[in-house]
């Protein structure tokens, strides 16, 4: 006689799972009955617990079966399902592989486009390095956005006649200006106040050096909004000050109100403001 195995846990479940969880010779459905994994052709006549030979079955169904085969109609239809959700399953994943190359197609194609666009407004060609961040950026970002944030960098950072530092500073920009653009709270009132500190930056040594002052600034720009500057005042006269002493005293003097001067430390009037 055949030695019985028992059967895993696992391969339980997924007979369960293939039979709705319902035994196949009276029809009930756990959590009515207690089901068992029943063996199709029995282990006493050579019947192995393969998938195919598994059947489930209620506790009263199985304990009075013994080692009777199902039907052979009963057996037919079981093998036919089988073979209808063996068939679905292959369908299900020849979809997803045609799914996954697509998206693989899609994707060179935006970075095809997003290195196009690079060459075209800066000149020069992406190394596979910038291939490799404009794809780990497309994961979070969209081409959109991203293309978006190419343009944005090149009109703030890329210097044509300078060396290809100037090409490289602003591509690692575009990819920091995307991942704020893809931030759940990203606005671009927001966006804008950090554009005007980048120039107030670039154009003092002494905020490029001191995060301190880099933080006042940042400070300045949103209270600044908050109490009504314009944007288009602030971005103006960020890249026209002669330092950025005289930009903060031009923003405080703009706004006139006591609360923005006391705010930032000031006396409203204050010669050294």
């Amino acid at each position: 006689m055949p030695k019985r195995k028992a059967i895993s846990k696992s391969t339980r479940f997924e007979v369960f799972k293939r039979d709705s969880f319902q035994c196949q010779y009276c029809g009930q459905c756990a959590p009515d009955v207690v089901l068992n994994v029943d063996h199709i052709n029995p282990v006493s006549k050579g019947g192995d617990n393969s998938i195919v030979n598994l059947v489930t079955s209620c506790q009263e169904c199985n304990a009075g079966k013994s080692d009777r085969k199902l039907s052979d109609k009963s057996r037919v239809m079981i093998e036919k399902n089988q073979l209808d959700s063996l068939q679905k399953r292959k369908e299900q994943i020849e979809m997803m592989s045609e799914w996954r190359k697509s998206l693989s197609s899609i994707e060179e194609e935006e970075i095809s486009y997003l290195a196009d666009l690079w060459e075209s407004i800066t000149g020069y060609s992406l190394t596979d390095t910038g291939i490799k961040k404009l794809k780990r950026s497309l994961k979070k970002s969209s081409v959109n956005v991203l293309s978006g944030s190419l343009e944005a960098a090149v009109e703030q950072y890329f210097e044509p006649y300078e060396t290809k530092d100037s090409v490289e500073k602003a591509f690692n920009m575009a990819i920091k200006i995307c991942r704020i653009r893809s931030k759940p709270d990203h606005s671009p009132e927001k966006e804008r106040i950090y554009y005007i500190r980048g120039i107030l930056r670039n154009r003092s040594n002494y905020l490029a050096t001191t995060p301190v002052a880099l933080h006042n600034c940042t400070k300045l720009l949103f209270l600044a909004v908050d109490y009504g500057v314009p944007l288009e005042f602030l971005e103006e006269t960020a890249k026209t000050c002669d330092f950025y002493g005289d930009f903060e005293h031009k923003i405080l003097e703009y706004a006139d109100n006591d609360e923005l001067w006391s705010e930032m430390g000031y006396v409203e009037g204050d010669e050294n403001a």
